[in-house]
């Protein structure tokens, strides 16, 4: 028996050395996942979680799968439960919640295992809704006005006119719309339609806020062409020395030309 105590006393030693660890403050580092989805059960990647002040960027999000570090302080346990929360302010999260904020801690021993997170996406506000038709209103307008440049530089004044048309709809005082609507109305021989939207693009071009002095001249030339082909000498000749002026003080026409 005798023999047989140093054994003991080495035993307790090792036993006891995490508990005096734990008594001394050494801060233990744990890991758990977290699996987190939808309340359908479809993955969420990328997401931000934070516990107590403290913030978690996920070590991986392969198809939802979430790494977390812990680390437990003075006198600490691995703990049964964590309180996980989204971080506020996150883009990543904004259109989320978590519907348990309770996740046990899975088995350490167990690498594969992990706990679930149940998020459910937020009720969209006005303001975000109003957001997201803006958007949408601006990859229309933006693909229709290339489009219709397209179909108008093809020869394809008719289909040009369609498309530009479809973008008004959206935005009905986008001058650069408007001007090249006018361009190709005046292909087809649309007169008539052609001089209202000319007025109306020389309307909003002439307001320096919302467009450039080059941009005005640009319509104004157009409108001159679109006078002369009308019979109207003088006031195409009118707007043509406006676009003429405009460009002499911008440096892009000299007196000789």
């Amino acid at each position: 028996m005798r023999k047989l105590r140093p054994i003991f006393n080495l035993l307790a030693i090792l036993f006891a050395s995490p508990c005096i660890g734990y008594a001394q403050g050494h801060a233990v580092d744990i890991y758990f996942k977290v699996y987190v989805t939808d309340i359908d059960r479809h993955p969420v990647d990328g997401v931000v979680f934070g516990r107590r002040g403290q913030i978690f960027l996920s070590e991986s999000t392969d198809q939802g799968l979430t790494k977390i570090r812990i680390t437990i302080g003075i006198n600490g346990r691995p703990p049964g439960r964590v309180e996980l929360v989204l971080v506020d302010h996150v883009p990543e999260n904004e259109n989320w919640e978590m519907l348990n904020h309770n996740i046990p801690v899975c088995d350490l021993k167990d690498p594969e295992a992990y706990s679930d997170v149940y998020l459910k996406r937020k009720p969209v506000s006005k303001d975000s809704q109003q957001r997201i038709g803006n958007t949408n209103r601006e990859r229309v307008v933006t693909s229709a006005l290339e489009l219709g440049k397209l179909m108008y530089v093809d020869g394809k004044y008719q289909k040009a006119i369609d498309i530009l048309k479809v973008a008004l709809e959206h935005d009905p005082e986008n001058h650069t719309v408007l001007h090249h609507l006018g361009k190709a109305l005046t292909q087809i021989d649309a007169y008539g339609e052609a001089l209202d939207v000319f007025n109306k693009c020389v309307r909003i071009r002439e307001n320096p806020q919302l467009a450039t002095p080059i941009e005005l001249a640009e319509t104004l030339k157009e409108f001159a062409n679109l006078l002369t082909r009308m019979g109207q000498l003088a006031e195409a000749e009118k707007n043509q020395k406006r676009a003429d002026s405009i460009l002499l003080k911008s440096g892009l026409l000299t007196q000789q030309n």
